[in-house]
């Protein structure tokens, strides 16, 4: 099994485990079930009693976490691929490289067409050096092709990890959001105004009634 769905598979297995904990035992503490929803959405909802509502935000969370873990070490993976691509068919050395490298070697054919290309455009700020630790010089066009798809994939999964570490971060906000209303609801629901006129001076009072 490949090694991203494993991660996901243990993420799904404990959240799943957890919610399963909530229906069977009571967690207690003093921490306000608003608190607890922004740390773990649907854990406030679960305090209140409203299952259904906390299914759907650990659901959610469930689901936004396993995405997230499957596009970053999937990222990873792919990155790995691409590398191995490069030090193989353009004697490239991996280390200590960044992503603007990797950019530049999947456009270019050889270190020598990109450093004579932006010296015509006179930007010698981004020229690399003659050294062996930033050469690169495809054997085939077809393997640069190759390892440029791969690049581009890697970024795309890692820029859809960012995407939904938002989403998860959102799924907080907006449960302790819903946490919040629900405890006013609540309270509404406890009080009850009413008003008279007292007979005896024609005065306009106000009642308010608990109901606890």
């Amino acid at each position: 099994m490949d090694k991203s769905y494993k991660i996901i598979f243990l993420i799904v297995l404990s959240t799943i485990n957890f919610s399963l904990a909530q229906g069977v035992i009571k967690i207690t503490s003093k921490i306000p079930p608003t608190i607890k929803s922004a740390i773990l959405p649907g854990w406030g909802e679960y305090d209140l009693n409203k299952s259904s509502r906390g299914n759907f935000f650990l659901t959610t969370e469930i689901i936004g976490v396993a995405l997230t873990t499957f596009s970053f070490v999937k990222s990873g993976n792919i990155a790995t691929s691409y590398r191995a691509i490069a030090a193989e068919h353009a004697n490239v050395i991996s280390d200590g490289k960044n992503h603007q490298f990797w950019v530049d070697i999947g456009n270019y054919a050889s270190q020598i067409d990109y450093n004579a290309e932006h010296l015509r455009w006179r930007e010698f700020d981004n020229l690399y050096p003659n050294e062996a630790n930033w050469n690169w010089d495809w054997d085939t066009e077809e393997k640069r092709k190759e390892f440029e798809d791969l690049r581009i994939e890697s970024d795309r999964m890692k820029l859809a990890g960012k995407f939904f570490i938002g989403g998860i971060i959102l799924n907080h906000i907006i449960s302790a959001i819903d946490v919040y209303y629900l405890k006013n609801i609540s309270l509404k629901e406890k009080v009850e105004f009413s008003s008279y006129i007292n007979p005896d001076n024609y005065a306009l009072v106000y009642s308010i009634q608990l109901n606890l």
